[in-house]
């Protein structure tokens, strides 16, 4: 049996992870499930382990049977969540400029209409640039392409276009 190869020129479709894509670029890229939130997971652990600062563990007291998180461990657990943060946004701006011709982006979030307008309420009072700490409150590619789309809607009116689908709409 032979297999074909698929050539790097190949009129095809290709499925990749964004971190598979870094480097190249394709006519048009779907960036899908972008509504996801960010995995938090290992922030919830009885100990972090951070690589220059050490660990910090969670606080028990056996004979009272309460447990609280330590200094040690809040502080590498804010620590943690800005590298985390960090990383995604690079991870995010790899995925979209991939597109040479057209961009499309797909995400999906409950009760979008309340949540755009909850967005675009903190916008109105941050006059300069998106604060540090209102990316920190969102936790998807999804609220961070919002946000920075709502923050420059009148600039990006002829290059990018918002469209929200209420799920009885699809059905």
């Amino acid at each position: 049996m032979f297999q074909k190869i698929i050539g790097e020129n190949d009129d095809v479709i290709r499925i990749m992870s964004i971190h598979k894509s870094k480097g190249l670029e394709f006519p048009v890229v779907f960036l899908s499930s972008t509504g996801k939130k960010l995995n938090m997971q290992d922030l919830n652990e009885s100990i972090l382990i951070h690589q220059q600062l050490g660990f910090g563990p969670k606080y028990i007291n056996y004979e009272r049977k309460i447990e609280y998180n330590t200094l040690a461990k809040e502080a590498l657990k804010i620590k943690s969540v800005n590298e985390l943060i960090s990383e995604e946004m690079r991870v995010l701006y790899v995925a979209l400029t991939r597109a040479k011709e057209k961009l499309i982006i797909t995400g999906t979030q409950n009760e979008a209409d309340k949540e755009t307008a909850e967005k675009e309420e903190i916008i109105r009072y941050s006059k300069e640039k998106l604060k540090p700490q209102t990316i920190k409150k969102y936790k998807s590619y999804l609220d961070w392409i919002q946000l920075v789309y709502l923050k420059n809607k009148e600039e990006l009116k002829d290059v990018f276009e918002l469209q929200i689908h209420k799920q009885s709409d699809i059905n």
